[in-house]
């Protein structure tokens, strides 16, 4: 048997750069750049599928093209490809809806954590990489058969390999438009915060007794969604923590990291093409704290936690950021 010295090292170059290269320099850059986070174990993955789907392919191509046992070995590396593809992408992340990918760090002066769930793409990439191992069998069975395996539809005929081949072109063109629409889509939805934030309201009752008191903060958004996908299942919920909350005489009236105001999850559908404008979210802080911030000024930290669907992708992100409270405001 010939050694074809010139492809196995042309083409152990191309997938190393494939499996190895370009997804360890570009998270390098995502982790520096605080872009996105990646694990230590889901480097240590790549790693170890990248270097043994680049040695499948340097034995691949060591077969003379269009024998049987080039035909096995584009199998086993078809296959390869189709599980690390779905490693990737966060395929494997079996219980857990986010995968692998996660941003965390202050961004535009919020402390923002953030996890990403890619696996619509595993799947979609699985699919691609099914069609080309169908590919690959049929062309194994013609090598082996000396045959040509035909599918005929409405009295033409195709070459099964063939028609595998163009539907495989085809899926991945579709996927690589797919993946491009997401990030422009998402460049056309517009999230405000209006009139300048949270808002608190404090209401006395009309006497002076504090134990009769509320207090409220309205939290007014709008969401302008041009884009070409609906934001769907949006769950929201907001704590509101309380540190350095000192009362005129300097004494501490509510412990630091207390959470004075919670709500209950709230759901919210933003379609595709509509607008929803001075949707208004109300906390109502807890009475047991409201007298205590009659007479005290603090720091509120407001922990906004929400989950959604973009595009079959699904994400969670945690926005938290700080407001300061004057009981001279009242």
């Amino acid at each position: 048997m010939k050694i074809r010295l010139g492809s196995m090292i042309f083409f152990g170059i191309v997938k190393a750069l494939f499996y190895l290269v370009v997804p360890l320099v570009a998270i390098y850059f995502l982790n520096n750049y605080t872009v996105l986070t990646v694990s230590e174990g889901t480097i240590i993955g790549i790693i170890i599928l990248g270097s043994i789907g680049t040695a499948i392919t340097v034995l691949n191509h060591t077969f003379q093209k269009e024998t049987v046992a080039s035909g096995y070995t584009s199998i086993i590396d078809s296959i390869w490809s189709a599980i690390f593809l779905f490693y990737v992408f966060g395929g494997f992340s079996l219980g857990d809806g986010f995968g692998y990918y996660s941003v965390d760090g202050d961004i535009l002066g919020y402390y923002i954590s953030a996890q990403i769930g890619l696996q619509i793409i595993a799947y979609l990439l699985m699919i691609g990489a099914g069609i080309q191992v169908f590919r690959h069998i049929f062309r194994t069975i013609e090598f082996s058969k000396h045959k040509k395996y035909d599918i005929k539809f409405k009295e033409h005929k195709f070459r099964a390999s063939t028609l595998f081949r163009i539907l495989g072109v085809l899926v991945n063109l579709g996927l690589i438009i797919f993946i491009i629409s997401i990030p422009v889509s998402a460049l056309m939805v517009d999230i405000n915060l209006e009139g300048g934030g949270p808002t608190p309201i404090y209401d006395d009752n009309g006497t002076p007794q504090f134990d009769d008191d509320t207090m409220n903060i309205s939290l007014q958004f709008s969401v302008d969604n041009n884009g070409i996908y609906s934001i769907l299942d949006v769950r929201l919920d907001i704590d509101i923590l309380v540190r350095d909350c000192i009362n005129g005489s300097g004494a501490t009236t509510i412990a630091d990291n207390t959470i004075i105001a919670t709500t209950p999850d709230k759901t919210y559908n933003f379609l595709k093409g509509t607008s929803v404008t001075s949707e208004n979210f109300t906390i109502v802080v807890l009475p047991a704290y409201v007298a205590k911030l009659a007479v005290s000024n603090a720091t509120l930290v407001f922990d906004i936690s929400f989950e959604a669907r973009y595009a079959q992708l699904t994400g969670a992100v945690n926005v938290m950021f700080e407001q300061e409270w004057s009981n001279e405001t009242i």
